[in-house]
């Protein structure tokens, strides 16, 4: 599998063992070159796929859709810093996005990318 794509859609509750699930596929299945996840809006979704994808050294494209940031904003930077080739936050059509980023995280994650040579794209909706 290269390819996994799996949307949550925004204000569904949060099936047990989702998150763990996420964060153990994605990390580990080292075949995966693109991840397509959307975590409707869920904090501790968006928390492991995060350290799911960057746990992953394969991964080269990935794209987040609805996802909560509150107290996820080191590990957006980490994974802005981890070697991927293409980042996209969102859809385009869609009015809400990245909930409950804070400035500070913003501004720390786009002042990693100068260090970041392998990033060719990064998409922000």
């Amino acid at each position: 599998i290269e390819e996994f794509q799996f949307k949550l859609e925004y204000n569904t509750s949060l099936p047990e063992g989702l998150t763990d699930l996420v964060e153990c596929g994605v990390g580990q299945c080292r075949t995966l070159r693109k991840v397509t996840m959307g975590a409707g809006g869920h904090q501790t979704l968006t928390s492991s796929i995060l350290k799911g994808m960057i746990q992953n050294p394969s991964l080269e494209q990935v794209e987040l859709i609805e996802c909560d940031f509150k107290g996820n904003g080191t590990l957006l930077v980490q994974l802005l810093q981890s070697g991927l080739k293409s980042v996209t936050f969102g859809q385009p059509n869609i009015v809400k996005q990245c909930y409950n980023i804070t400035p500070r995280d913003l501004a720390n994650a786009i002042g990693c990318l100068c260090d970041n040579t392998s990033l060719k794209e990064l998409t922000i909706w």
